[in-house]
């Protein structure tokens, strides 16, 4: 095809060239403005003197244009947010508006609130901000309805608890809500648990509030869903119907992102797909203009049902302008229609570039855009038809949408499925069958009950048979490849590979020297990864790690293959304290840590179902005390007056101390003050880490001259990782 069959890609890329502007230098607005009046101007001079100065010009204004939408939007109110940053971990007292309704069950509500008034000691101040509230209803007396009564979008409440940013990731490759929540463009979340300050001011009982409708058409099939089907088939039904994945257990989705096929449990542009073709096929009787309003609707109604995940938007957008390609009997190109969609969704929202769903989506239909014809070129020569094309043909689009979105896949799970071109070619037709019986199941469950029976069994056994399928691939050896702190050098150097290798595949060169090139190229590639990546740790070091997560103190030691591992429970919360250990699990991988030669425990929650229990030593376990635990082999000692003289662990009863030592360091972790201890161990050559519990401070002594303090603080990374060096620590930037 000819480059102007693309008029509206070439509009695209500007635009995101205009984004990538927007983020890197901060311009006011008003500039902005001032600039493309001038484009404008000069463009209507040139434009019958200079065609091709004119349209530079016009590149230009759609740049400058990009770079206006996103900078407003991205660069928010300053003064607003520094009196949120102010009143960070103090309760307030909110007033705005119900937007969305992210997740309601009978012990929390998720729910974004527009604020447009906050209080603090009685003194307002007037904002424009979305913040997402987390509204905990374990210790409440009321009943679920009451509060979807209050809670419910366009209802206007007053709302009280306490601020605080979102989370940083905890560790390298950690997901990050903070900048998934500024995808939305909020900013800052409020915890509350206070009933008596959560009122009704004004509700909307408009007949045009259609988010209301929709919201609680949501709502309703969320609980019949809950009501009729056991927990975990729910759990799979919400996560491909209504894009609600938190109920997921996270044992089952490491199995689909190990069998590559994480994808289907994310609402995107297949399921719409399947609703488009289950819609088009019911309206079928209709003409064309009917069936094209009519299909237009249900997109919409799936897309709210979806919670607006981008993915559905994009892949509503581009079936919509498909619809009226065909109504205008207009030549539709995926490349034009996803180029639309995508100008339609960062023009209303900017900040949706941040967005996994929105990467993800998007850079899978430009692969099937850009990278299957390529394929297919070569399958063509060999005139295949029927049943065996049409597998080949999936088997190509697998391929390219596997191309397109490693970095992203990379960036995000640390992992690439190996197994997952075969997993594919049976879990996505599957995922049609299942998704038209969700629909049947929800239309039978209303309309006659009584078959509904009938139509569930057949259901649970399709989707019994694709965990069945799934867990066969996900537990294979050889399904997946670990990817560590896969980087931005490392995303923008393999889509220049890509590119490359495209380029000479469609070349004219002869078929030796293009196979000699690409494997050439793609070697030094997988060759050079080490140095285009961002190495957070090298080996053969010495690393100490202190993080504080949701519920747990981690104090992690990495010394010449040598690895120790002490965890502190905050409260008694075995939900937090499990999933803390999930993720202590994926930073272990991060590291390369394989097994702890030593692990003690301060929690009950180890003997929990959990990822890390398989790196430790579980045919020695010690009990130390009432909620002590030692995984591995240990000895007890004292401390002694003059030398601290000990094998690799002690544990010293009466003080609760903890000694591990390494080849040259001593590392203590006692909740003692240093004060108690120093002068025994002050003329001694010992090199000593002294670490508290509450990881507020670290003491270190490399020589007689004494300890050296190191503050701690967790408010922005909760996560330090130092290097121990003979001259003290070094802190590791990540």
């Amino acid at each position: 095809m000819k480059a102007s069959d693309y008029p509206v890609i070439k509009v695209f890329i500007l635009f995101l060239i205009g984004f990538l502007l927007g983020y890197l230098i901060f311009i006011p607005s008003f500039v902005y403005i001032l600039i493309l009046l001038a484009l404008t101007f000069a463009f209507f001079i040139f434009q019958q003197r200079n065609e091709f100065f004119a349209n530079v010009l016009i590149g230009f204004v759609v740049m400058t244009f990009g770079a206006f939408v996103f900078s407003s939007k991205f660069y928010t109110n300053e003064r607003e947010l520094k009196i949120l940053d102010a009143l960070q971990k103090k309760k307030v007292l909110l007033y705005g508006e119900v937007s969305g309704v992210e997740y309601l069950d009978k012990e929390k509500i998720q729910f974004e609130l527009k604020v447009d008034s906050i209080s603090y000691r009685k003194v307002n101040f007037p904002v424009n901000q979305i913040l997402l509230v987390n509204l905990d209803l374990r210790e409440s007396s009321f009943s679920l309805n009451y509060f979807e009564r209050i809670i419910s979008v366009g209802n206007q409440i007053r709302i009280s608890g306490t601020l605080s940013n979102p989370p940083e990731p905890v560790y390298p490759g950690d997901f990050n809500l903070r900048l998934y929540l500024k995808s939305k463009n909020i900013n800052y979340i409020l915890q509350s648990n206070n009933f008596d300050e959560l009122n009704l001011i004004k509700e909307n009982r408009s007949i045009f509030n259609y988010k209301r409708l929709l919201s609680n058409l949501r709502q309703k099939i969320k609980f019949q869903i809950e009501r009729n089907f056991d927990l975990l088939e729910a759990a799979y039904i919400k996560g491909l119907f209504i894009a609600e994945r938190t109920d997921i257990p996270d044992e089952v989705k490491n199995s689909f992102v190990n069998s590559g096929v994480i994808h289907v449990l994310a609402v995107s542009g297949l399921h719409t797909g399947y609703i488009a073709l289950i819609l088009l096929s019911l309206f079928g009787r209709f003409n064309i203009v009917v069936r094209v309003i009519l299909v237009s609707i249900g997109l919409f109604v799936f897309a709210h049902i979806a919670n607006l995940s981008p993915s559905v938007i994009r892949a509503s957008l581009m079936s919509v302008v498909v619809l009226l390609g065909l109504l205008t009997q207009r030549k539709n190109i995926l490349l034009n229609s996803i180029s639309i969609a995508g100008l339609i969704i960062l023009i209303f929202n900017p900040l949706d570039v941040f967005n996994p769903s929105f990467q993800l989506s998007f850079s899978a239909v430009l692969s099937i855009a850009l990278i299957y014809p390529i394929l297919n070129d070569y399958v063509k020569k060999l005139n295949l038809s029927g049943f065996t094309k049409l597998l080949i043909d999936l088997l190509l689009i697998s391929i390219a949408v596997s191309i397109g979105t490693f970095p992203f896949v990379a960036s995000y799970y640390q992992k690439f499925s190996i197994i997952s071109l075969i997993a594919n070619l049976i879990v996505i037709p599957l995922t049609g069958f299942i998704l038209g019986g969700i629909i049947l199941n929800l239309i039978v469950l209303n309309l006659i009950p009584s078959l509904f029976p009938i139509y569930k069994s057949v259901l649970v056994a399709l989707i019994d048979f694709n965990y069945s399928v799934v867990n066969f691939f996900g537990n294979l050896p050889f399904a997946y490849t670990t990817i560590k702190n896969f980087s931005l050098m490392n995303s923008i150097a393999y889509y220049l590979v890509v590119v490359i290798i495209a380029g000479i595949v469609k070349s004219r060169f002869n078929p030796l020297f293009k196979f000699v090139s690409i494997a050439l190229i793609v070697f030094n590639y997988v060759y050079h990864y080490d140095l285009l990546d961002k190495n957070i740790v090298e080996r053969n070091k010495n690393y100490l790690v202190l993080s504080k997560m949701s519920n747990s103190n981690v104090i992690l030691l990495s010394s010449n293959e040598r690895c120790f591992l002490k965890i502190f429970e905050r409260s008694d919360s075995l939900f937090h304290t499990k999933k803390d250990l999930n993720k202590l699990n994926q930073l272990t991988e991060n590291f390369g840590i394989d097994k702890f030669n030593l692990a003690s425990f301060s929690t009950h929650s180890i003997f929990l179902k959990n990822d890390l229990k398989n790196k430790l030593d579980l045919t020695r376990i010690k009990r130390l005390d009432d909620k002590i635990w030692l995984f591995g082999k240990s000895d007890e000692a004292e401390l002694n007056d003059k030398i601290l003289v000990c094998p690799r662990y002690k544990f010293i009863k009466n003080s609760f101390t903890e000694v591990f030592t390494t080849d040259d360091f001593h590392i203590v972790v006692s909740p003692l003050n240093i004060e108690r201890v120093s002068d025994k161990l002050s003329n001694e050559q010992l090199k000593i880490i002294w670490i508290k519990p509450q990881l507020d401070t670290v003491f270190y002594k490399i020589n007689s001259n004494g300890f050296t303090a190191v503050s701690l603080n967790f408010e922005k990374q909760r996560m330090k990782i130092y290097e121990l060096r003979n001259e003290g620590l070094k802190e590791i930037k990540w």
